[in-house]
């Protein structure tokens, strides 16, 4: 499991390189980190699916 303080660096840093709207979720699916902060916290369908 990662560790949302982790991940939310590793945004800041992979967002210096890329204009991608970048996400990390969690085993459940959710946001935890996100260049856009207004995403964090919500249901990602794909993401649930995939895990």
């Amino acid at each position: 499991m990662i560790d949302t303080v982790f991940a939310e660096r590793f945004i800041e840093r992979v967002t210096e390189f890329t204009n991608y709207n970048v996400n990390i979720m969690n085993q459940e699916g959710i946001i935890i980190a996100s260049k856009d902060k207004e995403r964090i916290g919500s249901f990602h369908e794909i993401a649930y699916r995939i895990i």
